[in-house]
């Protein structure tokens, strides 16, 4: 199983604090009494849970034309039409997924794009779930110009509730494939994908649906009906 590199740390923290006490319930399990191996349940799972989380599965990423890939992996809680955001003015799709510790956390781009700009912003740790994390939680928006359109688009990445760290290794003038990965979110967060409506692409996901970062495609191109043109 592959591990994320920006999980190194917490991973080794987790084998300083954690192997110790396993290595010595597993001791006295084998060397005392089989009661001992209760005791070695605990940290077996914190740290099993650990290597869990920074887990960075290989994903096959669709390759035709006109969609635009699940920036991440989680549950889908909100599919909505907006005015306008604080980036992009002018109507827009939004669609926000809800990433569990259960959860792979990495994060990876929708489409063949460049990075224009990136805001982060500090802010609260609500609920990912609640619709005001959008607004109110630290975050950061990677806008960006898609290859094929030239079109602007945005990722936010949320902090959560128990999420306290956003990490994004795209920089201003990045130029990322579709399904490239460019960041996490560790523990617990959520990650929106905003397109505008004049794209023409529209959201082929529901709200309840789980999907997988770069595998599942949740944005499709209208195709234009010519003989009504």
């Amino acid at each position: 199983m592959k591990i994320a590199r920006d999980g190194f740390r917490e991973i080794g923290l987790a084998l300083l604090l954690l192997g110790p006490l396993l290595a010595l319930a597993v001791w006295a399990a084998v060397t005392h009494s089989p009661w001992w191996w209760l005791a070695a349940i605990v940290p077996a799972f914190f740290l099993g849970f650990t290597f869990a989380f920074f887990r960075d599965p290989h994903r096959l990423i669709p390759q035709e034309d006109g969609i635009m890939v699940s920036p991440a992996d989680g549950t889908i809680t909100h599919v909505e039409r907006l005015p306008a955001t604080a980036e992009i003015e002018e109507p827009v799709w939004r669609v926000s997924i809800f990433l569990s510790v259960f959860n792979v956390h990495i994060n990876r781009a929708p489409c063949a794009a460049t990075v224009k700009t990136i805001h982060y912003s500090p802010g609260r740790y609500l609920d990912a779930r609640d619709p005001n994390s959008a607004r109110d939680n630290e975050q950061n928006a990677l806008v960006m110009q898609t290859e094929a359109e030239s079109a602007t688009i945005l990722v936010r990445q949320i902090a959560g509730l128990i999420a306290r760290r956003i990490i994004c290794h795209a920089g201003e003038g990045s130029t990322l494939q579709r399904g490239e990965r460019f960041g996490m979110i560790k523990f617990g967060s959520r990650t929106d994908l905003v397109v505008p409506v004049a794209t023409g692409y529209e959201p082929t996901v529901e709200v309840g649906q789980k999907v997988q970062g770069g595998a599942t495609v949740m944005m499709r191109k209208a195709k234009v009906d010519e003989s009504a043109l």
